[in-house]
């Protein structure tokens, strides 16, 4: 099954808002996939896909049907197929939400469950998406600790924190084996 481009960044879009707010980091992620996705025409409608979600989002009688409007919000862009081969599949559009919930070290349950709603509602394979899921989590903890490595560098490095060598704090790349 592919997928519609626009259907699909809108899909990003749900998943931002899932847990009540978009974080700069969520929403770099989202400008970097939405752009390498669709690089001619994700400019143009970027803003009018994050007030549709906004529509959808404040349809609903009470604050706590928030849920349900994101389930029918991302069930609606799943029934629209790609033309042809211009859309993306259904594990690139898994990779792509798990990457933007991982973005901002905060892998929160709603996204989750939005992200295993997607999985059932397209059919793709239960180990698919978990397999795809502990390499995301197995890949934020290596970025984790590389961002949390101490300094290899000379002695006096050490003691300043900061050298050429590690200007970034963490060790040279040479050393990370």
């Amino acid at each position: 099954m592919m997928l519609n481009k626009r259907a699909a960044i809108k899909i990003f879009c749900y998943l931002m808002a899932a847990d009540g707010a978009a974080t700069a980091d969520e929403q770099e992620c989202f400008q970097t996939i939405g752009a390498e996705l669709d690089p001619d025409g994700f400019c143009e409608y970027r803003e009018q896909i994050v007030e549709e979600v906004d529509q959808q989002l404040h349809s609903g009688m009470e604050e706590e049907d928030s849920y349900e409007l994101l389930l029918e919000g991302i069930d609606q862009e799943l029934a629209a197929p790609a033309e042809g081969k211009a859309g993306i599949g259904i594990r690139l559009l898994v990779w792509d939400l798990l990457t933007i919930a991982f973005s901002n070290a905060d892998y929160a349950s709603v996204e989750r469950r939005l992200i295993k709603h997607v999985v059932r509602v397209t059919g793709m394979e239960y180990s698919v998406f978990f397999e795809m899921e502990h390499s995301m989590k197995t890949i934020a903890a290596i970025e984790n600790e590389m961002n949390s490595s101490v300094c290899a560098g000379p002695p006096d490095c050490r003691r300043t924190g900061q050298a050429p060598c590690c200007r970034d704090g963490r060790r040279p790349a040479a050393d990370r084996r």
